[in-house]
């Protein structure tokens, strides 16, 4: 407590221009009365003027990345506040493993303080690869290349691919974090999905523009643009129109969606202090043929406890609505290949990819389980395929902490509950907890990690525990 007395004092004397002020706690022992009193002796010696502000150590980094998230300038007045602010901001870019800001004064002007920046860079390039096996989709693989700092230039591009039995997806997508030297951003993604969903197989191309920009400290608001096009096409040995309304997942989507974020973690690619919010609203409707609204809620805290343990958080709320719910049916539901399903390596990880939501009994199943020679009650639950929830909810809970601190190696324990229902019953989520281990690799965090589901039920085939493996931290 007393060396946060100091330092806020010292904060206090350095945003006057008194850099160099030395708070000196002289101290009284009253024995009889177990009490200390203490004196601060004030040092604030002269005020200072930033003088030169040279970046050393980035060889790939463009020393403009860096200079654009200083909150001090050469020739002002000294600020303490504006300077560790500003130290904060490199770190959060995650393209460095560590920042100095190393201060001199020259001997001919006692009252200039020059800053070396100091920095040693990270390989901000980072491929994630997942894979797994799910009763509906077969073998999956997932695969992205990112790059956060492309060229030096601190943009971001990323390439992501997801291939499995029944599911081909690519997505590209690219940032420029300081367009034209602004505090604007912009961006672009373009996509194109293959799915086949057993009842249904869809085909989706589209892409979308993003503009972002700064409204507060740590807090930006972005708009995107998004235009697309789906073409679907049920099965007809396993789709069922009375469950599946193609009529309200065909077409064209035309959407705008906002989006407030705030970011006050102390690194983006390994935070261990500090908090994260993002909230969305889509509104599909300017032109199109689909039309719903959707929303999103995500927080995120994170916690250095001891030893550097870590105590990670991560709360998901998201809901989907037609936007005319007056409408005859089906228009008065939304798409139902924009429902949530949760399940996999970043939201429950004790269960299979996309098997945990809301189950719909489909006519076509039973029949088909009937004449496979299951009993009633067996194709009973042989017919109830996930569907999805206009609402979802899943909360995940880990502690990381080292094994072997050297070679980044670390340990993680979890907990995570969640579902997907029209309307969240909290009182009958789905959970799991499980542990697993993770290597701070040159290509990203490598995850291997095993999950046990809570309450399992074999009836849908769940496994008594899964394996997760991924490269990149679930959040």
């Amino acid at each position: 407590t007393l060396q946060k007395d100091i330092l806020s004092l010292q904060a206090m004397y350095g945003d006057l221009g008194y850099a160099f002020a030395n708070p000196i706690p002289r101290t009284r022992v009253i024995e009889k009365e177990r009490k200390i009193e203490i004196t601060y002796e004030i040092d604030k010696g002269q005020k200072v003027y930033i003088g030169e502000i040279n970046v050393t150590g980035n060889s790939k980094t463009r020393d403009k990345v860096v200079r654009r998230e200083l909150k001090i300038r050469e020739g002002e007045l000294y600020n303490e506040t504006r300077k560790r602010e500003s130290i904060a901001n490199v770190k959060r870019l995650g393209f460095f493993d560590t920042v100095s800001f190393n201060t001199s004064t020259p001997e001919d002007n006692p009252s200039q303080l020059d800053i070396d920046i100091v920095v040693k860079e990270r390989n901000t390039g980072t491929i994630q690869v997942g894979a797994g096996y799910s009763t509906y989709s077969g073998f999956v693989f997932n695969g992205q290349v990112k790059q956060t700092n492309l060229l030096g230039r601190g943009q971001n591009l990323g390439v992501s691919l997801n291939l499995s039995d029944k599911e081909s997806l690519f997505n590209l997508n690219f940032t420029e974090p300081y367009f034209m030297d602004t505090e604007w951003s912009v961006g672009v993604d373009a996509y194109q999905s293959n799915t086949d969903k057993i009842v249904y197989n869809q085909i989706k191309r589209g892409g979308a523009v993003r503009v972002g920009h700064p409204l507060a400290p740590y807090l930006n608001g972005y708009i995107r643009y998004k235009l697309d096009d789906t073409e679907l096409e049920l099965n007809p040995d396993e789709g069922d129109p009375a469950v599946y309304p193609v009529s309200t997942a065909n077409g064209t989507t035309s959407s705008l969606t906002f989006t407030l974020t705030y970011d006050k973690r102390n690194d983006r690619f390994a935070p261990t202090e500090g908090a994260f919010a993002n909230a969305s609203f889509e509104y599909a409707g300017l032109g199109g043929d689909k039309k719903y609204n959707k929303g999103g809620l995500n927080l995120r805290y994170y916690k250095d406890l001891f030893w550097n343990v870590v105590w990670r958080n991560n709360i998901t709320f998201g809901v989907l609505n037609a936007n005319d719910p007056g409408a005859p049916y089906p228009d008065n539901e939304p798409p139902f290949n924009e429902r949530f399903l949760l399940g996999g390596a970043n939201t429950l990880r004790g269960y299979q990819f996309f098997t945990i939501g809301k189950r719909v009994r489909s006519q076509i199943a039973f029949d088909k389980a009937r004449s496979d020679g299951y009993t009633v009650a067996e194709s009973e639950v042989k017919a109830m395929r996930p569907f999805g929830g206009k609402q979802q909810f899943y909360y995940n809970l880990e502690f990381q902490f080292p094994l072997i601190d050297e070679a980044g190696i670390m340990g993680v324990m979890f907990y995570d509950i969640g579902d997907a229902q029209d309307v969240i019953d909290f009182d009958n989520l789905r959970s799991n907890y499980g542990f697993g281990f993770r290597w701070f690799s040159p290509i990203g965090p490598l995850r291997f990690e095993w999950g046990f589901p809570i309450g399992r039920q074999e009836e849908l085939d769940e496994s008594p525990m899964n394996f997760q493996f991924a490269i990149g931290t679930p959040f």
